[in-house]
């Protein structure tokens, strides 16, 4: 892997990691299509396209504020529309953190006060 392809897989993951496990490696591939020989970075335009392209994912499965609020608050059910970020919640690195930290906050001697 040279540098120019490590810098198209840090720029992607920009995009949530079940669209990079699925449609990752095309993504790569059009960036390396559109590279120039000995070329060691994407354009400025290349690059910022990936990661507007994966912010823009990431905000559009993202549900509304309250939604959002009764599902990490109440754990309510969200609506069909936003499973696939649902799933990326539950699977995701930080999900466990979380739990441990609304739990701690819930027994904490100061939420009795």
């Amino acid at each position: 892997m040279d540098a120019y392809e490590r810098r198209c897989r840090l720029l992607a993951r920009a995009y949530p990691l079940r669209y990079r496990q699925t449609r990752g490696e095309e993504l790569i591939g059009t960036l390396l299509d559109l590279a120039k020989p000995q070329q060691t970075r994407p354009t400025l335009r290349d690059a910022l396209d990936v990661v507007r392209g994966g912010i823009a994912l990431r905000l559009r499965e993202r549900p509304p504020l309250p939604h959002w609020a009764l599902y990490r608050l109440f754990h309510k059910r969200l609506p069909y529309t936003y499973r696939w970020w649902a799933r990326d919640d539950l699977l995701g690195s930080r999900y466990l953190a979380r739990q441990c930290a609304t739990w701690l906050l819930a027994t904490s001697p100061l939420s009795t006060v």
